[in-house]
């Protein structure tokens, strides 16, 4: 867009404290350099990220996994089997705790990465996948007709104010932001973008139609 985007209205019911309320899963106006390829005149609006409760079944399988060297040892001891030598132990164990530590460093990288940024004229997604490959996609918001957004699922989701957005284009082609904390209160920031570009566009059409042709 050629003219600064505008302060976002207070419908949005984000706060200035949304970041910390968040625990920084959103950002409203970044100030930092969170993207190097926008366009000239781009200006970024928000920087969502998933909602933290993505690392909580990360985290329990971690759990589950640093106890199972505890488990086999009871098990061992109750059905009388007999141990392998120390050495077999400590290189086991080692190899083991390993595993979990790339696992939930892996878990971590993947969920901090996993980044929408919405700027005055497009939704840049990062999507990290399996051995951090990442693959970026954008949307323009002038060619968005229809927002939708589901919060919930279940008693936990909702207690979390966590759950997605869905996107239309024009021609049929649905962006999905899941796992989005306050997702109606950003379905609501992209309604007001999406209505202001919308006007822009139709004032810019609207002079150019009244200017006289020489």
């Amino acid at each position: 867009m050629n003219s600064p985007t505008a302060p976002l209205t207070p419908s949005s019911e984000l706060g200035k404290d949304i970041e910390k309320r968040t625990f920084g899963a959103i950002k409203l106006h970044p100030t930092d350099k969170i993207y190097e390829n926008l366009e000239k005149d781009e200006e970024i609006v928000l920087c969502l990220e998933r909602h933290w409760s993505q690392l909580l079944r990360p985290a329990i399988n971690a759990l589950v996994m640093s106890a199972l060297p505890i488990i086999i040892i009871i098990a061992y001891t109750i059905l009388g089997f007999s141990y392998p030598t120390i050495p077999q132990i400590m290189v086991a164990t080692w190899f083991w705790y390993c595993l979990i530590f790339y696992y939930s460093l892996s878990r971590i990288i993947e969920w901090r990465s996993d980044v929408y940024i919405i700027t005055d004229e497009r939704i840049i997604d990062f999507d990290t996948r399996a051995f951090f490959s990442e693959k970026v996609t954008d949307t323009d918001l002038d060619s968005i007709h229809e927002i939708h957004y589901e919060t919930g699922g279940n008693l936990l989701s909702g207690s979390m104010n966590k759950g997605k957005i869905i996107l239309k284009d024009v021609s049929g082609s649905e962006v999905i932001m899941n796992n989005i904390p306050h997702p109606a209160d950003v379905a609501l920031v992209l309604g007001e973008l999406i209505e202001k570009i919308k006007d822009e566009a139709l004032k810019t059409n609207t002079t150019s139609a009244e200017v006289p042709s020489v």
